[in-house]
């Protein structure tokens, strides 16, 4: 192929890079990441945030019900956190509970609420006594 990329493999095989592209996506697309990094605002008009992974890859965050808290809390952005999800091309969809790392332990984020004990994923009101939630991190425990 003219023009085309090739990357050898440990053996010493060329293989053709629109071949290791396709395997690559076909294994992130299949495969639940963890990754741990940070959230930082892109500029420009609307909330479009990106998450840099401290390998140095930076992915655009894909705005879903697992994290629509990066997107309207900034307390979470200087966060250091591990974050579990989907590889979309170079956009990243969050789909496990967020979490952060805080001296060198796991942490579980969520925003609870004092007066009855609930806890949500996002911030906001209870949804039992329309009380302010607040952000909490619960270092997670080995089962």
């Amino acid at each position: 192929m003219r023009g085309a990329r090739t990357f050898r493999s440990a053996g010493g095989t060329t293989v053709g890079a629109i071949f290791f592209a396709t395997v690559l996506s076909l294994f992130a697309a299949n495969e639940i990441l963890k990754v741990q990094g940070q959230v930082s605002r892109l500029p420009g008009p609307g909330t479009n945030l990106v998450y840099r992974t401290d390998s140095g890859v930076t992915y655009n965050l894909k705005r879903t019900p697992a994290s629509e808290a990066l997107f309207v809390d900034t307390n979470l952005w200087p966060k250091h956190l591990l974050l579990a999800g989907n590889l979309l091309g170079n956009s990243f969809e969050v789909t496990g509970n967020l979490r952060s790392i805080k001296d060198g332990k796991v942490h579980e984020l969520l925003y609870y609420c004092d007066v009855c004990s609930v806890s949500s994923s996002v911030p906001g009101l209870c949804v039992c006594c329309r009380e302010p939630t607040v952000l909490t991190e619960r270092p997670e425990h080995d089962n």
